[in-house]
């Protein structure tokens, strides 16, 4: 689980720190607000849909649908792993308030 747990906050950072590096400083703001709302508005979707689940089911029901939407996750990244880029290939976005290029 140590193992596990800090593999995944690695992630976290790097997922971070790619964002930060291919937003315009314009929008970055703007895009960190959104993900702060649809991440809250999911978390909260989520506790409710855990104990709904288990309230009106059983608790295998639950595990049953917890690893369905994992399983969907997995295939849908393995799905559009091919549009997916090293780190050090990134590259910053830049434009301007006006452009239309």
């Amino acid at each position: 689980m140590f193992v596990f747990d800090g593999a995944l906050s690695m992630a976290f950072v790097i997922q971070a720190a790619v964002h930060q590096g291919v937003t315009p400083d314009e929008a970055l703001s703007r895009i960190r607000s959104a993900t702060y709302v649809l991440g809250g508005l999911i978390a909260m979707f989520a506790s409710f849909l855990s104990g709904a689940i288990t309230q009106y089911a059983s608790t295998t029901s639950a595990l049953g649908f917890g690893i369905l939407l994992l399983i969907l996750a997995a295939l849908y990244i393995m799905g559009y792993r091919k549009h997916s880029m090293q780190i050090n290939k990134l590259n910053p976005i830049y434009f301007t308030i006006g452009d239309n290029s």
